[in-house]
């Protein structure tokens, strides 16, 4: 069983005077089937549930998903799609809940237009799920939107094209209203 953290330590990071630090708490990357228990709150843990019922020892393809059954986490999904032609992730859908945090509708944006200076830290738990099938959670601050008071908890899951190859990723993020 392998495990990929990224950070230090799931401690809050020391706070930078610079507004474009990302501020990550915690970044694990893992086997989806193998993944951390007690780690992910409860909306991501039914949204990881709900993909493992899909993989059913394989990687779930993209086609099989059904908002119907979805609906418990359905307005904390955020569906990517990757062109590897121009290496670039765009989102394909958002719901509603990451669309109101973020202030504005997500679909057809790319990762750099939503992360802008935090892009390359989002990009390599892109890349990561990408490469290696595992599953990725972070805890971060809401840098990118210019609401770095808050912060998010985000599971990023790797979903199959129809000829099996990783090229969508399907998210699921909580947002601290606090």
């Amino acid at each position: 069983m392998a495990f990929i953290l990224h950070s230090e330590s799931n401690l809050p990071l020391p706070l930078s005077e610079d507004p474009s630090v990302y501020r990550t708490y915690n970044d694990v990357s893992a086997p989806p089937s193998s993944f951390p228990a007690g780690l992910l709150n409860p909306t991501l843990g039914r949204a990881l549930a709900y993909w493992t019922s899909l993989a059913g020892g394989a990687l779930p393809r993209r086609a099989q998903l059904s908002p119907a059954q979805m609906v418990p986490f359905l307005k904390h999904v955020i569906l990517w799609d990757y062109l590897p032609d121009t290496d670039r992730f765009v989102c394909r859908l958002a719901g509603t809940e990451i669309c109101e945090a973020a202030g504005r509708e997500l679909r057809g944006r790319t990762v750099e237009e939503m992360h802008g200076d935090g892009s390359a830290a989002v990009r390599v738990n892109f890349e990561t799920v990408i490469e290696t099938g595992h599953a990725n959670f972070v805890h971060r601050r809401m840098s990118w939107i210019d609401r770095s008071y808050r912060s998010y908890e985000r599971l990023l899951l790797p979903l199959a094209d129809e000829a099996g190859e990783i090229r969508h990723l399907m998210g699921v993020m909580t947002v601290d209203w606090a």
